[in-house]
Parts: C-alpha cells; sequence; structure tokens
C-alpha cells in the first residue's frame, strides 16, 4: 500500500511523508525533502519506530543532526572544503567551520527530491531522483541520482540502493543517516546495544575529525567489533580517538571484503537484533555524542546516545592515493546497495 500525507509547504514546495506498508502490517515513511527516513515499524509494533523521528515533521526542516536523511555528494568530512582532481582543486561549500560536512549546507540532506512508487512481485518501492547540478556546493558534474527504499512484501526488511552518474569526474559517496533506536519506551539510549561487524581496520582522526589518511588495526584496540561488544565499552574508554570524537564513536570501518559484509547490532533489552549488509566497504558507525535539539522527538528527547548512526559508503578521498577513495568517473555508474533486516531472539 502506498500512501502520501502533506507536511508542510514552507520550502515552497509541497513536502510530503511518502509511506509504503505491506500486508504484514510493517511501515516505512519518508520525506520527499532529503529523502529522509522518518520512521520505520515492524509488524507487530505498529507504534514502535526503530529510527528516531521528530514528533512534528516539520522540524525536519530546520534540523542540523542530517536525521534519517540521506547525505552526499560526500557523506562524512572534506577537509577545509577542498578536493583536487590533477592539478584543478575545488572550492566547496564549508559549514562545519572551515570544513565541509555531509555534502555540504545544500547537500542532498536539504533538497528536495522527485518521487515515484512501483510495486514488484518481492516489494513496494519508493523511487527518489534528483539532479545535481554543475557546481552545485562547488562539486563538478552533473550528478543524477536515484535513491530507492524496497519494503519487502512479507517481512520487515528494507533495501536501501543508490545508484548515480556523472557527466564529469567528480566525488560521490552516499549514505543514509538514520538513528537506530529498537528499545522500549521513552528516551531509551543505546549503551547497552551490542555491536559486531567483520571489520580489521579502522580509520584513524585527527582532533577535527578529519580523516588522516592512515588505518588503525583493530586488532587488540577497543575498536576490535568482530566479535560483539557492548557500545559502553567503547564509549566510556580513555583512549585519545574516544576523545577526538567528544567520548563516542564517529570512525570509519572498513568491512573485510572476504567476508560477508555484514554489521550485527543487539539490544539485549528488547531483545531485537538489527542486521545491516552492504555491498559498500565501509560504514561510519556514529554513536550520537552530538545529538542534543530543543525539537521533540517521538519517544523522549534528543540528547546523547539516544541513536546509533551506521552510514554505509565510500572511503573518503582522504584515500584517493592509495586508489581507495570516493572518485566517481564520468559515465561510470555507482551503484549501491544496503540491506536492513531485523529479528527478535528467543
Amino acid at each position: 500500500m502506498f500512501k502520501e500525507t502533506l507536511v508542510s509547504d514552507s520550502k515552497k514546495t509541497a513536502v510530503k511523508e511518502l509511506e509504503l506498508a505491506n500486508e504484514n502490517g510493517a511501515v516505512l515513511r519518508v520525506l520527499n525533502y532529503g529523502a529522509r527516513i522518518t520512521s520505520w515499524c515492524p509488524a507487530g509494533s505498529p507504534e514502535k519506530s526503530m529510527v528516531l523521528g521528530y514528533k512534528d515533521v516539520n522540524d525536519y526542516l530546520e534540523d542540523d543532526h542530517f536525521l534519517g536523511a540521506v547525505v552526499g555528494r560526500t557523506a562524512g568530512r572534506v577537509q577545509f572544503g577542498e578536493m583536487k582532481l590533477g592539478n584543478t582543486s575545488y572550492d566547496l561549500n564549508q559549514n562545519e567551520d572551515e570544513h565541509q560536512l555531509h555534502g555540504g549546507a545544500g547537500g542532498f540532506s536539504q533538497v528536495m527530491w522527485e518521487y515515484a512508487y512501483k510495486e514488484t512481485p518481492q516489494s513496494l518501492e519508493l523511487h527518489l531522483t534528483y539532479l545535481s547540478e554543475d557546481g552545485e556546493m562547488g562539486y563538478p558534474g552533473n550528478l543524477s541520482v536515484r535513491v530507492t527504499y524496497a519494503l519487502d512484501k512479507h517481512s520487515d526488511a528494507v533495501t536501501f540502493s543508490v545508484r548515480a552518474v556523472s557527466d564529469k569526474d567528480t566525488w560521490c559517496s552516499l549514505a543514509n543517516h538514520a538513528y537506530f533506536n529498537m528499545g522500549e519506551g521513552e528516551n531509551s539510549h543505546i549503551l547497552d546495544y551490542d555491536l559486531k561487524a567483520p571489520a580489521a581496520s579502522v580509520l584513524e582522526l585527527d582532533d577535527a575529525l578529519i580523516p588522516t589518511g592512515e588505518l588503525i588495526d583493530v586488532s587488540g584496540t577497543l575498536f576490535d567489533i568482530t566479535q560483539a561488544k557492548p557500545l559502553r565499552d567503547m564509549i566510556g574508554s580513555p583512549d585519545e580517538q574516544i576523545i577526538f570524537a567528544s567520548q563516542g564513536v564517529d570512525h570509519f570501518f572498513i568491512l573485510d571484503p572476504a567476508q560477508v559484509k555484514k554489521i550485527e547490532l543487539t539490544d539485549p533489552g528488547s531483545g531485537r537484533r538489527l542486521k545491516i549488509e552492504t555491498t559498500e566497504p565501509g560504514a561510519v558507525i556514529y554513536t550520537s555524542q552530538k545529538l542534543e535539539s530543543s525539537s521533540p522527538l517521538r519517544d523522549g528527547e534528543a540528547s546523547p546516545y539516544r541513536g546509533i548512526c551506521i552510514e554505509t559508503q565510500r572511503l573518503p578521498d582522504a584515500f584517493a592515493s592509495k586508489g581507495r577513495g570516493c572518485l566517481l568517473k564520468a559515465g561510470d555508474i555507482y551503484s549501491a546497495d544496503t540491506v536492513y533486516t531485523l529479528e527478535k531472539l528467543s
């Protein structure tokens, strides 16, 4: 079932909440502003969303925490808002002091997306498209982007897919910035969640949270999540990397390509487990230590450690010299798929 609800016209274009609902009762809601997930409710729990969302949908229009948004052209931080192609330097929009964060002040999280619905034998699909014009936020090339959210017809599973192509060499690394929270009741937090992923290394950050280009071997460190680890153990560490990130995790974990690239998040309190399987090389894991807002959420306050973002994406441009950055050559197809599934533990 597809449904549309007009929620605001303050952006001079109708902002709508777009709903996919399957016969089992699972529901996914997305805004055409920022392609933002506002709620993901599993079958049997119509009032409990697995992602944080504002109580008043209009608060998304002033949001600076990227709640549920698609971020790009490049997810993450670009040092000094500058990127280079050969001998040509591009000055990008700076929206976090002298750096760029998540594509700039007018990045994909802040724009209106065109949309269309499609039903297949397996899923209900919402297709959102956007043309980022040459020079937007300083990036070269006309980049045509299509984001697809697909809700499985017979389960709670959601697939997030991205396809993009540019007419010039450019940079592209798109991520979904949903804050996951599987707990029950108001103001539940993620500190007691267990995190597991086949990650052999993590990107080192400087004190401005910019990737240095160096890798940290996770073996024997607090970042070793090859076996399930409580988030509390990581967040409470006196490690310099955790201190840089304001006493939390905000790091890119590179997934082992020889293994199934699956991240598992378990909430012992609710007995729910979220599995995230991706085609992307890694994910930024962010424990929402900077989440503070006067705008109330549906289930309490916007406060630190209320949710966890698992932002599957390409490696940042700091690794371009090693052949592993996020450069997209003209005419090449950017393709990424991430599947979110829920299970109830016995």
